[in-house]
């Protein structure tokens, strides 16, 4: 299968075109044909070599791409509820990710799409990171309905979901925070009530945080239930997360806009 690797340490041009051999499923994973793939900051994060230190972070070679699109190739043992050829999108949480014509991932955090109105690409672009605030509001911060929420860095690609799912979950007020007035328009068209670009934010920032890796490496049995429950809002519009697509080829190219920091939203492979 063709796929595109990050080789080495280093900036976007590490990432090069490789011809692998067809991944199989293990007990309890799935493999996907991928449609999609997202382009996630942690990816490019992992590629400098920032975590090179670090116990149980994948390192070169491997294939990134942790937010997946696409129908269901082939089951591993134990898998059920879930078939072949079904749409579905899923996180990878390996090193055979999403930048490949074939993926592999765990059968808990895969989710159907079929017959709920979503898109790949809105699945993709949307679902992870919206399940993701979701489980950040409503597990770690016990959002409730009239509160108020501020959102610093909005229009990156996770903090840019949470407007929608915040208002999802009856805000009455939500406010966002962006490095430059050029940013605010980007930023209005998130749904926010105002956006604030006084720097004098960044100086007095208290940060209380969760890690959704660990959580569902803790509770896997959380992951679904989270995705499910944003689905209605992606199908039915409430739930729109700005959007830029590249071939596969353009994985690097990708990689660069995004260090760069030129996209708004979401950076999305075609496969």
């Amino acid at each position: 299968m063709k796929a595109m690797s990050i080789t080495r340490y280093g900036g976007p041009e590490v990432i090069d075109e490789v011809i692998l051999p067809e991944p199989q499923p293990g007990p309890g994973e799935v493999t996907i044909d991928v449609t999609h793939a997202s382009v996630g900051l942690v990816e490019g994060i992992i590629r400098r070599g920032v975590y090179a230190a670090r116990e149980g972070v994948v390192k070169p070679p491997f294939i990134p791409g942790l937010e997946v699109a696409g129908t269901i190739r082939a089951l591993g043992e134990g898998v059920s509820g879930l078939r072949v050829g079904e749409h579905v999108t899923t996180l990878t949480l390996s090193h055979q990710g999403g930048y490949a014509e074939i993926a592999v991932a765990p059968a808990h955090l895969t989710v159907s799409i079929e017959d709920t109105g979503v898109t790949a690409v809105q699945a993709v672009a949307g679902l992870a990171n919206a399940a993701t605030a979701y489980l950040a509001l409503t597990e770690v911060g016990h959002f409730r309905k009239g509160e108020k929420l501020l959102v610093h860095g909005v229009i990156g690609g996770l903090a840019s979901a949470f407007p929608a799912v915040a208002r999802l979950l009856g805000a009455s007020r939500v406010v966002g925070t962006v490095r430059s007035a050029d940013k605010a328009d980007a930023a209005l068209a998130l749904g926010l009530d105002v956006v604030d670009t006084n720097h004098i934010w960044v100086s007095n920032i208290a940060v209380l945080g969760f890690n959704v890796g660990g959580l569902l490496a803790a509770e896997p049995e959380r992951g679904v239930p989270a995705g499910v429950a944003v689905l209605p809002p992606l199908a039915d519009g409430r739930l729109v997360l700005p959007v830029t697509e590249l071939p596969l080829a353009e994985a690097a190219e990708a990689h660069r806009r995004m260090d760069a920091k030129e996209v708004t939203g979401r950076l999305i492979l075609t496969v």
